[in-house]
């Protein structure tokens, strides 16, 4: 968790973090600053390094301990006027060029991508733009999908959105289907932002008949078993029994022959070539002959 502007006196900062983040670890920016920007974090689930410190941003490494997956979070308040956020995208550019994996950074950076991103106030020019612009090209990253609130900021008179989250490429190969959510200010003129990580929808069980089984010896047993007695004024209800049925039994078969093909074929390949070497020791044995033929045409029937 990151939060953001949170005007706390110095002196006031270990009783106000002990209560509120109760359980948890959690830092600040104030041995830089004002202190602004707090992160906290469930010591359970999360690891946490810290990289880097300055008076727009708080960067560190994150491990997710039930996954074992690393990812880089970066949270940042960015000063009002865009000189003063000039330090800010020239942090950014050099984490991005530090980053290896996955990474992913949000908050307050206090100016607009788009020229519908403001309503009210001065008018949005294509400078107001370009500085969100040039720091996507030159950190080589992208805007997280989002639903919710449209603008993250007001003061009743101006509406805005400059909250924003941004991804690296790698961010999709770690962690699938995660979007952002901008939720009601509340008593704020900030609107929360929660990332959220869904879980992909599973598919339908689908049955898919195999060639493969009508080789293995009981395939024709399993079909003459699930036959019924048709009676013509029923027949699609026999129909739709037998295929029940059968659905039922290949699947079996397919468990108990057939899930572990690539398993039974080092296994039966290990064993067709030990045999062979047998062999190579002991030609005119019989046994062998018989044992090797028949590991050979197991082996040919895993592999076909």
């Amino acid at each position: 968790m990151g939060l953001l502007e949170t005007k706390i006196k110095r002196q006031k900062v270990e009783t106000i973090a002990s209560s509120i983040f109760r359980g948890w670890d959690w830092t600040n920016n104030f041995e830089i600053s004002k202190g602004r920007i707090w992160g906290a974090w469930k010591p359970c689930p999360y690891s946490l390094t810290f990289l880097k410190k300055t008076d727009q941003l708080i960067h560190c490494e994150a491990t997710q301990l039930s996954t074992s997956k690393h990812f880089h979070i970066t949270f940042i308040y960015g000063h009002n006027l865009e000189p003063q956020r000039q330090p800010l995208l020239e942090d950014l550019h050099h984490i991005s060029l530090s980053v290896l994996g996955a990474w992913c950074i949000l908050g307050a950076f206090n100016s607009i991508l788009y020229k519908d991103d403001r309503i009210g106030g001065n008018k949005v020019t294509d400078r107001d733009t370009q500085e969100l612009s040039a720091f996507m090209e030159s950190c080589e990253v992208q805007e997280m999908t989002g639903s919710g609130a449209v603008y993250t900021w007001t003061n009743k008179t101006i509406w805005s959105k400059i909250g924003r989250v941004f991804i690296n490429s790698i961010w999709h190969k770690e962690f699938d289907y995660t979007m952002v959510k901008a939720l009601p200010p509340g008593l704020s003129g900030h609107s929360p932002l929660l990332i959220q990580f869904h879980v992909p929808p599973r598919p339908p069980p689908q049955f898919h008949y195999c060639d493969m089984w009508s080789s293995h010896k009981e395939f024709q047993n399993i079909v003459a078993a699930c036959l019924p007695v048709i009676n013509r004024h029923s027949i699609m209800h026999h129909a739709k029994h037998f295929f029940s049925q059968m659905r039922h039994q290949l699947s079996q078969l397919n468990r108990d022959h057939f899930k572990d093909l690539k398993t039974q074929q080092v296994i039966a390949r290990n064993a067709l070539l030990r045999l062979q070497h047998d062999l190579q020791c002991s030609p005119d044995s019989t046994t062998l002959k018989h044992q090797e033929i028949e590991a050979r045409n197991k082996y040919i029937s895993i592999l076909s």
